[in-house]
């Protein structure tokens, strides 16, 4: 999968893509948000991982104006030195962001996260391409497309799945007997 990542530190970069690559991802990174923004506008990117604290603008204000660019689905991922609180994940979430995870990055866990984020992205995809959006259990096809809820309510429906899923694959990992508390 393209992968766009932004991170202002050199060291956490290329620790950042290497894991990455290893996963298999073709990865492109950018230390400019402008650049994200642009590149995020062509297409050219369907899942970007940023770093929460930049110069310049944060990962929030990024995933915001990607939301805002419209166009096909991206699915964000915050990476953060920070304890994500309960706080940080009304904030991130009001964002438009998709999934988070805390520096160090496991492989392991961001491997998963990617997997997940493919899914929803091919889903997405399939829903766009379709032109009649997602239609809840029941519905019959012959109900007029006017009935249908509008493209946007589904792309917040996405994003809310995606943050559930996000919380799920954390608990998990926390209640996993190997993992330290």
């Amino acid at each position: 999968m393209k992968v766009l990542t932004i991170e202002d530190q050199p060291v956490a970069a290329m620790l950042l893509n290497s894991t990455l690559r290893s996963l298999g991802h073709d990865v492109d990174y950018v230390t400019n948000p402008a650049e994200v923004l642009a590149r995020t506008a062509q297409g050219a990117y369907r899942v970007v991982v940023s770093d929460w604290r930049m110069p310049g603008m944060d990962g929030l204000t990024l995933c915001r104006k990607i939301r805002e660019q419209g166009g096909p689905y991206v699915y964000f991922i915050l990476v953060s030195v920070n304890r994500i609180t309960k706080e940080n994940r009304q904030l991130a979430l009001a964002a438009g962001v998709d999934d988070f995870l805390n520096k160090p990055i496991d492989m392991d866990e961001i491997g998963m996260r990617l997997h997940v984020a493919e899914r929803i992205l091919r889903l997405a995809e399939r829903t766009r391409t379709s032109g009649t959006g997602l239609r809840p259990r029941g519905r019959s096809p012959s109900v007029p497309a006017a009935t249908v809820q509008p493209k946007t309510h589904w792309s917040r429906w996405l994003t809310l799945l995606a943050a559930g899923t996000a919380i799920l694959l954390t608990l998990v990992a926390w209640l996993s007997p190997a993992a330290p508390h």
